[in-house]
């Protein structure tokens, strides 16, 4: 088995501990966070569309409106546009504030839903009990982060998004359809060299199974977060792989060998052939490599698009920390001679675990406990071929 690293400060926090460890690997990486949720509120802070207003839904102008007044004494920046069709190219790419967008994927909570919520969230919340749950409203949204460098920034900025929507009458709310997703990259938006997105390719398709077991069954899957598996697919007896796009599940597919994956992700000799291996412009994988080409828009990052919906900023750091360590040991292996040479094939049980994952990616311990501690609860539910 390959040597392990990992931080073990007692003394340490997550933030202290992030902060070091961010200069394991000389390349300077950023990340960023996409929260879906929705925002449940009080009709009485309910306020009508400006008169003018081109908004095509009135459920949308009310959530917006109503969100930007309970950020606005946040000390958060946010970008604005006057209607969801005139978002121009410049207000998609910049990373240097927070955007709001309204989540087309989540479907709009029924009256019925609002009501149980709301009845479910009496016993901690006793404000609500002062409102009768039909006149509760909701409406679905995605936060998007500016570009970060560090977790205490992002931790303090997280902070000031959940506290100033959870007042008397309104709070963030989060259903198994809400999803959590953390881009990294260069801090510079060029492009990630070839052989760490080789690296880290691999390394999510051979651990994939084992890094299920830190997410809930809903997000195993999933149309929105299919397994990266996909592209390493053959019929058997047959040594060729089967596109993506002529995949059928039948007892005839199966998944290739360690060897055989490995041969794949390495003979690629351009980014655009690892692209085109890895699903593409196709973006709805666990590990999203859509947006990595040089003729992407930047920011160009890799997608991590597993985590169930939340909004708790200890748990969402917990995942920024774990998808930053990946990437950057996808950077130390790229100096070796071959990527995890010990890892021949499925039968190394215990070089493909996730406590090995979890060792070898030097994470501070309070994450690396945290990880730990959801394996024990969390049956694992997708084992190797």
């Amino acid at each position: 088995m390959a040597s392990k690293r990992r931080a073990s400060d007692n003394g340490d926090t997550v933030d202290t501990i992030s902060k070091r460890s961010r200069t394991d690997v000389s390349t300077n990486l950023s990340f960023g966070i996409e929260i879906e949720a929705f925002v449940v509120y009080h009709k009485s802070r309910r306020s009508w569309p400006t008169k003018g207003t081109q908004m095509n839904t009135e459920a949308h102008d009310t959530t917006f409106d109503i969100e930007r007044r309970l950020l606005r004494g946040s000390g958060l920046t946010f970008l604005e546009y006057e209607n969801e069709f005139d978002r121009s190219e410049e207000y998609k790419n910049n990373t240097s504030a927070w955007k709001m967008d309204e989540e087309f994927s989540l479907t709009r909570l029924t009256t019925e839903q609002i009501v149980q919520i709301v009845t479910s969230k009496q016993g901690e919340l006793s404000i609500l009990a002062k409102f009768s749950p039909e006149t509760w409203l909701s409406g679905a949204i995605e936060f998007v982060s500016p570009k970060y460098e560090d977790i205490q920034t992002a931790r303090e900025d997280l902070d000031k998004l959940v506290s100033h929507t959870h007042t008397k009458t309104s709070f963030l709310l989060v259903n198994d359809d809400c999803g959590l997703h953390v881009h990294v990259g260069r801090v510079d938006d060029e492009t990630l060299p070839l052989r760490p997105l080789q690296c880290l390719a691999f390394i999510t398709v051979i651990f994939e199974a084992e890094i299920d077991r830190l997410h809930p069954s809903q997000r195993h899957n999933n149309v929105h977060i299919e397994s990266t598996r996909k592209f390493f697919q053959q019929e058997v007896n047959n040594k060729l792989p089967i596109p993506v796009s002529q995949l059928v599940a039948t007892d005839n597919v199966q998944l290739m060998s360690v060897e055989d994956i490995r041969r794949n992700i390495f003979q690629r000799r351009d980014l655009s052939s690892f692209m085109v291996l890895m699903g593409d412009h196709e973006r709805n994988y666990r590990v999203n490599f859509s947006n990595i080409g040089s003729d992407c828009d930047p920011p160009r990052t890799v997608e991590f698009r597993q985590h169930a919906g939340c909004i708790d900023p200890q748990v969402i750091l917990h995942w920024v920390t774990f998808c930053d360590a990946l990437v950057r040991w996808a950077y130390q292996l790229a100096e070796d001679d071959e990527c995890l040479p010990d890892i021949k094939s499925w039968e190394n049980t215990e070089d493909i675990s996730i406590t090995r994952l979890l060792d070898s990616l030097n994470l501070p311990e309070p994450t690396r406990a945290f990880y730990l501690s959801k394996i024990r609860i969390t049956p694992n539910v997708t084992a190797h071929p």
